[in-house]
């Protein structure tokens, strides 16, 4: 079954809007978006050895799926720092949480942008894995987004369930 190109766009749509929004109104950056629309296969991440943080976080409503943000742990301290000017060198509790907030924040603008679409969206959850470790069913075909920001990098995974 294959998903309305149109609510493809629309969350597609929201999700860039809400992330540009998000780290251009908290820490002041511009997002350059290096890659839209990885449909059949993930593109290549140039770092894939580099340890990474993924925010997972689910939606049921009139759209039903997840979104999924990685980042590398770098990038999530350099948010981390950007955002409360937290010093550290690793993974520690304050960087798991501004990546959660950091989740929440974007899911708020999601949610703000699909109003009529009467979607429930989960918490944040913040594990330590990269993009290339989510799996989907053969019903989903994930949209990938990759976005660049003071030398860093992350990824956008939109998987919508059809209905």
């Amino acid at each position: 079954m294959t998903l309305c190109i149109d609510t493809e766009k629309l969350v597609r749509d929201a999700v860039d809007l809400s992330i540009r929004e998000v780290f251009s109104m908290m820490i002041g950056e511009e997002l350059s978006q290096n890659v839209v629309d990885g449909h059949d296969s993930l593109p290549p991440s140039p770092n894939k050895a580099e340890p990474s943080m993924t925010v997972l976080l689910g939606f049921t409503g009139d759209i039903q799926g997840s979104l999924s943000l990685s980042l590398s742990e770098h990038a999530a301290i350099h948010w981390t720092h950007a955002l409360i000017d937290h010093e550290t060198e690793e993974v520690d509790q304050t960087v798991i949480d501004a990546v959660g907030e950091l989740g929440n924040m974007v899911v708020g603008g999601v949610k703000r942008r699909l109003a009529g679409s009467n979607l429930t969206m989960s918490l944040p959850t913040v594990i330590r894995a990269s993009e290339s470790s989510l799996v989907f069913p053969t019903s989903i075909v994930p949209i990938y987004i990759r976005y660049g920001f003071a030398r860093h990098q992350m990824t956008f995974v939109i998987a919508i369930r059809s209905l």
